[in-house]
């Protein structure tokens, strides 16, 4: 249905048009190379990126279409491998003694896996556990769906991913609102006489999280390019070269090549850059 992917033509729509405009709108000393080959290149190529949405549901819409409970076997697999990867954290986390600390500075394998990796497949089966958990038909089955939950968000917890936090955190949120607001203002009056454990948790975890602090420089750089052209961005191919120049991040940080640094580390200012 096109009223379920409009956003996806829109989105391609405005990467066109960004690239086109930004053409003409071009701000001086931004240079219109990257390394030694021509932006071209990477206006292309970020443009076509916008395509790879689309292309995606539209296969797997029609694979679906034919066998609808494929779905439904497609949600159960994510949920009980992300569960079974949260429960592999934990008990590793328990085994070797750890605390939050041990997991900022390395990245272990889980099986093929990273923590970073497998990180993103524990919060989707947390969304997916509170999905059923919601609208369990009884009593039983919501106590199992809400212990997955918690299972799911305590390995998130642990791998120290805060984007992910962001994430499930807006997913829970909106999904509950959804649900019943009712249900939704009695969760924030039950959580308020937890505010203190909840500050304490977070100016623990800021001390653990104090060497992301260039992750603020980098969203502060992000909407610095994106007022510069509020209405259609720089375009997806642009956007590095504009983040690279305008950058407030130390000297010894600003080649983005070297560092890794930039516009990677936050996809949802980073399409408001660019469209």
């Amino acid at each position: 249905s096109f009223w379920a992917i409009w956003p996806q033509y829109g989105l391609i729509l405005a990467a066109i048009l960004s690239t086109i405009m930004i053409q003409f709108t071009w701000v001086g000393g931004v240079p219109k190379k990257v390394s030694s080959s021509p932006i071209i290149y990477d206006e292309l190529f970020g443009v076509a990126f916008y395509f790879i949405p689309l292309i995606v549901m539209t296969l797997v819409t029609l694979i679906l279409s034919k066998r609808e409970k494929l779905t439904v076997y497609i949600i159960r697999t994510f949920l009980i491998v992300g569960c079974i990867g949260s429960a592999i954290v934990v008990i590793e986390f328990k085994r070797i003694g750890a605390t939050i600390y041990t997991f900022r500075f390395s990245e272990p394998m889980i099986w093929w896996m990273k923590l970073k990796a497998l990180a993103q497949l524990m919060s989707l089966s947390a969304m997916i556990a509170y999905a059923y958990c919601l609208y369990a038909k009884n009593w039983k089955l919501r106590i199992f769906f809400a212990a997955l939950t918690g299972l799911s968000l305590l390995g998130v917890y642990f791998s120290l991913e805060n984007s992910w936090w962001l994430e499930i955190a807006m997913a829970l949120l909106t999904m509950t609102i959804f649900y019943s607001r009712k249900f939704f203002f009695a969760c924030c009056v039950a959580a308020l006489p937890a505010i203190p454990l909840i500050k304490a948790e977070l100016a623990k975890l800021s001390t653990v999280k104090a060497a992301d602090y260039y992750r603020f420089i980098i969203w502060q750089d992000m909407l610095r390019v994106w007022k510069m052209r509020p209405i259609l961005g720089v375009g997806p191919g642009d956007l590095w070269n504009y983040d690279q120049h305008f950058t407030h991040l130390p000297r010894f940080l600003r080649d983005f090549s070297k560092t890794g640094l930039g516009v990677s580390h936050n996809g949802f200012i980073q399409v408001l850059g660019e469209t």
